[in-house]
Parts: structure tokens; sequence; C-alpha cells
């Protein structure tokens, strides 16, 4: 079992953030995935955050990807579609491991192409070439991949572009 603490970018201001929050509350209590499920809000930043507890995953990357399709489904049920996760992070100590396994930034291969600096067209035709970090999984209808992997592998391609 792996404890799951996700962090949304932050969300636009047409959304009732305190009334997304008490209903996602409520259906995620029904959720068979994400159990013991805690929501918060930041008002301030216009986000939220859920730590649940996933039973269902192998590894910290799936219980994350798990963890993120179940809270994007559960806002777009209430109508808020399209949320970024901004942090995402397994806790250690519930799975008897000694280090963290923080993911950082998911991005979309929209924004994964803007770090790049290609076409959403282009990077696709990137992403399907060996060496290219693998997507991290689907959240929803998007493709995500780690920001700090992408950015690396786009650093690496500069470098050696520059050489």
């Amino acid at each position: 079992m792996y404890q799951v603490f996700l962090e949304t970018a932050p969300l636009d201001e047409e959304v009732e953030l305190e009334r997304v929050s008490d209903q996602l509350v409520g259906s995620l209590n029904d959720s068979r995935l994400a159990l013991g499920a805690v929501i918060g809000s930041n008002p301030h930043r216009r986000t939220l955050d859920m730590t649940c507890s996933i039973d269902a995953a192998t590894d910290a990357r799936t219980a994350i990807v798990l963890a993120a399709s179940e809270l994007d489904a559960h806002l777009e049920a209430l109508g808020v579609a399209g949320v970024r996760i901004l942090h995402a992070e397994a806790d250690p100590e519930v799975i008897g491991h000694d280090s963290t396994d923080a993911l950082g930034d998911l991005v979309t291969s929209t924004e994964a192409a803007e770090i790049v600096g290609v076409s959403r067209q282009r990077f696709n035709d990137l992403a399907r070439r060996a060496g290219f970090p693998p997507a991290f999984g689907r959240i929803g209808k998007a493709m995500v991949y780690s920001r700090s992997a992408v950015q690396r592998w786009a650093d690496a391609r500069r470098e050696s572009v520059a050489a």
C-alpha cells in the first residue's frame, strides 16, 4: 500500500474552490481505489491537494498515476476538467523504503513540447524515439511526462547540438 500526495496547479478563477473541495470529499469517500482520501485547498494559491492510500499498485509510479487518474475523474465529474498535477509523491515510510519517491511536476505533451522548444507534433515524433524519457502515464486523456526528465533530455539535446 502506498500513501500518495498530489497537489494541483492553480485552478481557474471561475472554479468555486470551496464547493469543489467539499464535493470531492464526498465523491472520493465512495472510491474503491483512493482509500481514506483527504482533500485540502489553498484559497490564496487556488490549489487542491489530496492525500490517499492506494492499495492496488505495485510501485510508487503506478500508485501516483492511479491516484491522479482517480482525482482527475472525480474533478471531471464535477465539471472541472484539464487540471494539471503540480506535485506528486508516494510516502516511503508506508511502503518501507528509505528514500522519498517525489516525482515533481507532471506536464502534458503540449507543455513538454514547450520545454523542448518544438511543436506538439514534432514532440510526439521525438517521444516515440528510443532515448526519450517515457511517458509517466495518462491522466484523463492526456499523456503526462516528468518535467525534470524532459528538461534533462532537452538540456542534453541542446548541449549536443552546440558541440
